[in-house]
């Protein structure tokens, strides 16, 4: 069966000091992804080893969402993730994500190893390069745009996202609108909010092809027999 295998990674896990809290923070975010996506997932996220965690996702669509959804509460830390659809041939059964294996495994994992060497977050193998490269570009630029706001500016811009409104959301903040006007313009919400919604059409875009190739090969399998 193929499905999109995630392994996320702290950034810089071996200097934090209090290990504890850590641990405490991603079973939170884990606990978090798992209630606000479990619909798009076939083996909830879990800690596997360290400050390590993995999921499988039944579909690719989500996967901007969840990652956001991680960065939001793992907020200041920093993390990786590798993202890879391929076949899983071992403990499918479990629903767990830290017993499920196979090829996506390997491959998410050479990933991970990749991008430890490099400056990037964020790395996707479905076998469409061009798609996947591209992809890998939004998202790696929304995470480093998201890590340069301030708190306040990245409270600003998700609750203007939800409410729409500045008076509201200065009113959630106890601030003036002026300073909720300044920060969305200092922030360029509207290019942050046009490239998320890119990236999710672009993430569902790939899915919706990576979902059709079974059914092709099907279809000449039939036709040639």
């Amino acid at each position: 069966m193929k499905l999109y295998v995630l392994i996320t990674d702290v950034v810089g896990s071996s200097q934090v000091a209090d290990r504890a809290e850590l641990t405490r923070k991603l079973q939170a975010s884990a606990e978090q992804v798992n209630q606000d996506h479990a619909d798009d997932l076939y083996a909830p996220l879990e800690i596997t080893r360290g400050d390590e965690m993995c999921a499988v996702l039944s579909s690719l669509s989500c996967a901007y969402d969840l990652l956001s959804t991680l960065e939001e509460n793992l907020h200041p830390t920093r993390f990786r993730s590798a993202l890879v659809y391929d076949e899983l041939t071992a403990g499918l059964e479990t629903r767990r994500a830290g017993v499920i294996d196979g090829p996506a495994f390997y491959r998410a994992r050479e990933l991970m190893s990749q991008l430890k060497r490099s400056k990037k977050t964020f790395s996707l193998g479905t076998d469409q390069p061009e798609q996947d490269e591209a992809a890998e570009v939004l998202v790696n630029l929304l995470q480093w745009r998201w890590n340069e706001m301030t708190d306040l500016q990245r409270q600003i811009v998700r609750l203007y996202q939800y409410e729409k409104n500045q008076l509201r959301v200065a009113e959630l903040l106890n601030r003036s609108q002026q300073q909720i006007s300044h920060s969305l313009i200092a922030t360029k919400w509207e290019l942050i909010n046009s490239s998320e919604g890119a990236i999710r059409h672009l993430l569902e875009l790939i899915d919706r092809r990576n979902a059709s190739a079974p059914s092709r090969i099907k279809k000449v399998v039939g036709l040639s027999g």
